[in-house]
């Protein structure tokens, strides 16, 4: 089964000392959100488990938002 995901947005975090990557699969409306990992020669998504980085993702889509709006 293929799925196309589409990139939203990468965050780079220096509080995390993390990349967040913002998504969706197949074009749907609903929006996701992984941390990105990078290695030499691949990328892999993984959950996101802290409330902190939860909190700091939506900041900074609603800013993105509030910016796309004015």
């Amino acid at each position: 089964m293929d799925i196309t995901i589409s990139v939203l947005d990468i965050i780079d975090s220096l509080e995390f000392n993390k990349s967040f990557m913002v998504y969706n699969i197949d074009g749907s409306d609903a929006v996701y959100a992984s941390v990105l990992n990078e290695s030499s020669a691949t990328y892999s998504l993984d959950a996101i488990t802290e409330q902190k980085e939860w909190d700091f993702i939506n900041a900074q889509i609603n800013k993105t938002v509030r910016e796309a709006g004015a």
